[in-house]
């Protein structure tokens, strides 16, 4: 579940694609 929110934001947040 967790993972999954990470991965939303992290897509929408494409300013630290380092982080995956």
């Amino acid at each position: 579940m967790v993972c999954f929110f990470l991965l939303s934001i992290a897509q929408n947040y494409p300013p630290t694609p380092s982080k995956w």
